[in-house]
């Protein structure tokens, strides 16, 4: 297990970096191929390892639009904000997506964090049970842009934080694996029980 060397410090998502949400797209406006346009249900499809349908806008409206809410870079995090809520995605590269106005939030990374340490804090009990305590009723229909600004965080310098996001994500490559394996060995299990009962 990794030993941490230096302190914690707690800030607040927004004193750290810039929070942002994309300008908004009419339903009239997706297209069935084009720029991908990623809402909640994408990123939690990514998370489940499932397939969903996707959306998409043309290479115009995306230009449009980025002119003014910006372009997504590799390294930046976008957080469902509808839906299923406060569920990360670490923007893989730097092809164009665009994202659904408040129902994905939108980290810029700006070299302030090391992307998986903060993919992994959202996952966190500690955040989770923010999430609660900002929840009249137990649930929250939406996680606004000024609620995650106001996220508490702590953060170690950014070499500890490679290091932690690092080993939780060979964690997380290595449960994937045996999930992986769980599913072969049960389909080979069905077959046999199949084959026993002809």
């Amino acid at each position: 297990m990794y030993k941490l060397k230096y302190s914690w410090e707690q800030r607040k998502l927004g004193e750290i970096t810039e929070l942002k949400s994309a300008s908004r797209v009419h339903k009239e406006e997706w297209t069935t191929s084009g720029i991908p346009f990623y809402r909640s249900s994408d990123v939690m499809a990514a998370i489940n390892g499932t397939k969903n349908e996707k959306a998409f806008i043309s290479e115009e409206l995306y230009e449009k639009l980025s002119d003014v809410s910006g372009k997504l870079e590799a390294g930046d995090v976008l957080i469902t904000g509808g839906g299923s809520v406060g569920n990360p995605y670490i923007v893989p590269d730097n092809e164009p997506l665009y994202t659904k106005d408040a129902d994905l939030l939108w980290i810029k990374n700006q070299g302030k964090f090391y992307p998986y340490f903060l993919y992994e804090f959202f996952f966190s009990p500690i955040f989770r049970n923010y999430l609660a305590s900002i929840s009249h009723v137990g649930t929250i229909a939406h996680y606004t842009i000024t609620q995650l600004s106001d996220t508490p965080i702590c953060l170690p310098s950014f070499e500890e934080q490679k290091k932690v996001g690092e080993y939780f994500q060979a964690l997380d490559h290595l449960i994937t694996l045996h999930q992986r394996k769980v599913k072969i060995l049960k389909f080979i299990k069905k077959l046999l029980l199949e084959k026993m009962l002809v």
